[in-house]
């Protein structure tokens, strides 16, 4: 769910259609009242044989543009909404062997910050973009360079225990706090799922221009019982 500053509401949901695809629909409202009729974004991807979109997120920027971040198969992309849906952007690839599962925030500017799995393998590995209002890139390298993505950590997720249970996923979340940024996620990745204790752990960058130095970041939790290991974060 999304607002615009005038009060519109925007709401996006995931649902199969009759083919058993996964498909991501968009619905809006100037009064919460009334509500306009359900339109599919997914199906005209490029390629044509994305079937499973999910992870939806949806931020207004200050321009009042809405913005839809999500992960088709094993990738992540992004589709503005101003008036009218522009064409989809592949932002980055999820490495083929696992959902993408983003997580984004926006700024008061309205630069996107994204992290994703983009390795599901376990030890699986999370990466980080950024979209500066025209092209998504990072500072991995030092100056910002456009479609490239700054590994965060290659030691997060769970090992499947063998008996089909589990998706090995870490499940990222970003959050800005003044200037700096923090990717949390649940794992190192040598935790086997659903029997061993799955620490929360996170990795942080001091300048919104930094790049992560990837690792097995720093624990938050001494582990649970239960993995994957669910949790939210916010900032006051």
């Amino acid at each position: 769910i999304a607002i615009e500053s005038t009060g519109t509401l925007h709401v996006v949901y995931e649902a199969v259609n009759g083919s058993g695809d996964r498909h991501i629909y968009h619905t809006l409202s100037a009064d919460g009242l009334s509500w306009s009729a359900s339109v599919e974004l997914t199906t005209a991807l490029t390629p044509s044989t994305v079937t499973a979109n999910r992870y939806c997120n949806l931020l207004v920027d200050p321009s009042d543009n809405v913005n839809l971040i999500w992960a088709g198969d094993d990738d992540v992309y992004h589709r503005i909404y101003n008036g009218s849906w522009g064409a989809s952007t592949l932002v980055a690839s999820g490495g083929g062997s696992g959902f993408a599962a983003p997580h984004a925030v926006i700024d008061e500017i309205g630069r996107i910050y994204v992290a994703y799995v983009s390795d599901a393998a376990a030890p699986a590995d999370i990466s980080y973009m950024i979209y500066n209002g025209a092209v998504w890139g990072s500072y991995a390298t030092g100056g910002f360079t456009s479609g490239t993505p700054d590994v965060v950590t290659t030691a997060s997720g769970f090992v499947s225990d063998g008996g089909g249970r589990g998706e090995a996923f870490p499940l990222p979340q970003v959050a800005l706090v003044d200037q700096s940024v923090y990717v949390f996620w649940a794992g190192t990745g040598t935790e086997t799922y659903g029997t061993d204790q799955a620490d929360l752990r996170y990795n942080s960058i001091a300048a919104l221009d930094g790049n992560f130095t990837s690792g097995a970041g720093t624990a938050i939790t001494t582990g649970d019982d239960v993995a994957p290991l669910a949790f939210s974060v916010a900032v006051d």
